[in-house]
């Protein structure tokens, strides 16, 4: 007889840095149908319990499974989002174009403070033009977010007038955005054209990167054309690096998301070619049991305090970490400050007397404040003391 038990085949926790508990509840967090199936036939149980997805199947008392996952196993989950204010306090544009969604991935393989993240890892890039809430990675592995814009300034704490400094783990991106599209759909070019050279790249094993060409067709047209019809149904569903007359675009093939409610998909493979930390299974064929992790930033806004009696006021941060205005009837930040359901201990001081503590900026409503060249969120909190 056989010893068997349930073992765990991975997690994903969804972690947000707005929350005091860290944990991030805004997700429902479900299986494609196509993995839904797969599940079933490799008698896989994945179910979401708060912040986190567990997966499992039948193992043995060596933590080996009863039946193997295969090599190509891929599990796609779908997240769809539950909370009405979650692009208020969350580092991500409001702007949400047609077919964008968020991908994540074991194949990122981003380690970092002792968490194996799902996205990719934000890297600095001196060629770059860095926008207030931009964020990028030092050299020593520090995550900064940019609080006035800059070009060729590294993330440090020398540059502080253009970065703040947050930690050490890995937060979510554009660089995790991509643009779903059908598998057959109709490409639309910006100027007319008498032909079309088409490109798909698929995810090299080997390499670990997307430089396996897996299709490559050129179509000539009787008359210049301002589109033309795609057809990429010969793609399993997963995340490419299409080419269309050289310009490159990174795409996500899956035809389940014509729904249009899909705010990201998780993917995550059985690779053995993956560093240890992000595989499924040991090298003797014992379950990893890897713990993954999607971790969200806060928003990081200008606070502007207003004083009902029109009295002037002076605010100062009992920390010493943020700055604000002289002493007026309206107050703002110096820099931005992180929206937090943690309460900041800031201290107002009206006439000599003392009127802490005071209320700090809620994500319910925001306003564009542009003092200077750059243009930020901006949290209005009315006093009324």
């Amino acid at each position: 007889m056989i010893d068997t038990k349930f073992g765990i085949l991975f997690t994903v926790e969804l972690l947000h840095k707005y929350f005091a508990s860290g944990m991030c509840n805004d997700f429902i967090v479900t299986p494609s149908a196509a993995t839904q199936q797969v599940l079933n036939g490799n008698k896989i149980i994945a179910k979401q319990y708060d912040n986190k997805l567990y997966a499992g199947l039948p193992a043995d008392a060596t933590n080996k499974p009863i039946d193997a996952p295969g090599a190509d196993l891929q599990l796609s989950f779908f997240m769809r989002l539950n909370s009405p204010l979650f692009f208020n306090y969350s580092n991500l544009p409001f702007k949400w174009p047609a077919g964008k969604i968020y991908y994540f991935t074991n194949r990122n393989d981003n380690a970092a403070n002792g968490r194996n993240f799902l996205s990719q890892f934000v890297a600095y890039d001196s060629a770059k033009t860095y926008l207030p809430g931009d964020i990028a990675t030092d050299g020593a592995g520090m995550v900064f977010q940019a609080i006035k814009s800059s070009a060729g300034v590294a993330p440090s704490l020398v540059n502080s007038s253009f970065w703040a400094e947050i930690d050490t783990n890995q937060y979510v991106s554009e660089l995790d955005a991509l643009q779903w599209m059908p598998t057959v759909s109709t490409y639309a070019f910006n100027s007319p054209q008498t032909s079309v050279s088409i490109d798909v790249w698929g995810y090299n094993i080997i390499l670990r990167d997307y430089s396996n060409n897996i299709l490559s067709r050129k179509i000539g047209f009787a008359k210049p054309c301002s589109g033309f019809t795609l057809d990429l149904s010969i793609l399993l569903p997963g995340k490419y690096k299409l080419t269309v007359n050289g310009v490159d675009k990174w795409i996500y093939i899956n035809d389940e998301l014509s729904a249009g409610d899909v705010f990201a998909v998780i993917d995550i493979f059985n690779d053995s070619t993956l560093p240890a930390a992000s595989r499924l299974l040991t090298g003797t064929g014992t379950l990893a049991s890897p713990a993954y992790s999607i971790n969200f930033l806060n928003r990081y806004t200008i606070w502007k305090y207003v004083l009902a009696s029109g009295s002037a006021a002076t605010i100062a941060d009992n920390a010493g970490i943020y700055q604000f205005t002289p002493a007026a009837s309206t107050v703002f930040s110096v820099t931005p400050i992180p929206l937090t359901e943690k309460a900041m201990n800031f201290k107002l001081t009206v006439n000599a007397l003392d009127y802490s503590p005071i209320s700090c900026a809620s994500p319910q409503r925001l306003v564009t404040y542009k003092p200077a060249a750059d243009t930020y969120s901006c949290s209005e909190i009315f006093l009324n003391y």
